[in-house]
């Protein structure tokens, strides 16, 4: 009989434990567009922040942040690089305009990573563009 009890009550503990694991691992998705901007900067503002700091203030590190600046290089059909200083990886590629072209000025929506301090370059992913 003690056993029994002593089985259930362990049973209940790691079925309480594995239920909040579970939870905690698999969140749902942020939406980029409904959450506000924390900061909205240019891409040699974020990018001077970050190498001023050496990489190691991350202030912007999971935030939503706005930027703005001139394309100057496009490599993938979700990827954009602004001012050689910020990737950006688009939400997909549905939702990036196909008028983009290098040298347009754009302002996007997305959620900082961080920042690469052997290219030199901010990542900012899950983005949408605003104009």
């Amino acid at each position: 009989m003690r056993l029994k009890k002593y089985f259930t009550i362990v049973l209940i503990a790691v079925a309480i434990v594995g239920f909040f694991s579970y939870k905690y691992m698999y969140k749902p998705h942020r939406n980029v567009a409904e959450e506000q901007v924390t900061a909205a900067l240019s891409a040699t503002e974020l990018q001077g922040t970050f190498a001023n700091s050496n990489g190691t203030l991350n202030i912007f590190s999971d935030k939503i942040i706005e930027v703005n600046g001139s394309i100057t290089d496009m490599e993938q059909s979700t990827t954009v690089i602004i001012d050689d200083k910020v990737q950006i990886d688009f939400d997909n590629k549905e939702k990036m305009d196909r008028t983009l072209s290098k040298g347009n000025n754009i302002t996007i929506k997305g959620r900082c990573v961080g920042y690469d301090d052997l290219l030199e370059i901010v990542k900012v992913d899950q983005a949408i563009l605003i104009n």
